[in-house]
C-alpha cells in the first residue's frame, strides 16, 4: 500500500461511516411511514408490524457496523496522527495534516497555507515519499 492509500484510508471509512448514516435515516422514515395508522371499519392484518420489525432489526445491525467502523476511524486516526506527528520535516507534517486529518481541499490549503497549488502538490508529493520512508511497514498493509 502507498502512503497515499493508507492516509486516504481515513476519508473511506468516514464516508462508508455516513453512507449508513443515510441508510438508517432513510430506513427510519420509512418505518414512520409503515405505522401511520389508517382510519377504516375493514379489519387489518398485522403485516404493518412485520415490516417495522424488519426495519428495526436493521437499523439496529447497521448501528451495530457504524460503532465498529467508528472505533476503527478512531485507532486509525489517532494512529496516523501520532505518525504523521513523529515525521522530521515540519513542512511535511502541516502539509500531510491539512490533507489528511481536516481533509481540505487544495484550495483552502493555498489560502491558509499562502503556497500556490503546484507547490503544495510538490510539497505534498515529497511529504508522502517521507512518510513511507519513515513507516516502511505500510507497504506490507
Amino acid at each position: 500500500m502507498t502512503a497515499k492509500e493508507y492516509l486516504k484510508q481515513l476519508w473511506w471509512l468516514d464516508r462508508e461511516i455516513n453512507e449508513k448514516l443515510h441508510e438508517i435515516d432513510y430506513l427510519r422514515a420509512k418505518a414512520e411511514g409503515c405505522s401511520s395508522p389508517e382510519i377504516s371499519g375493514m379489519p387489518k392484518g398485522s403485516g404493518g408490524k412485520d415490516k417495522i420489525s424488519d426495519m428495526v432489526i436493521k437499523i439496529v445491525d447497521l448501528q451495530t457496523y457504524i460503532n465498529m467502523k467508528t472505533d476503527q476511524l478512531i485507532d486509525l486516526r489517532a494512529r496516523i496522527t501520532k505518525q504523521i506527528c513523529g515525521m522530521k520535516n515540519q513542512k511535511s507534517r502541516v502539509i500531510l495534516s491539512c490533507r489528511y486529518l481536516r481533509k481540505e481541499k487544495w484550495e483552502d490549503m493555498e489560502k491558509e497555507l499562502a503556497y500556490e497549488k503546484s507547490s503544495l502538490m510538490r510539497f505534498h508529493k515529497k511529504a508522502l515519499k517521507e512518510f513511507e520512508k519513515e513507516y516502511p511497514e505500510i507497504r506490507e498493509l
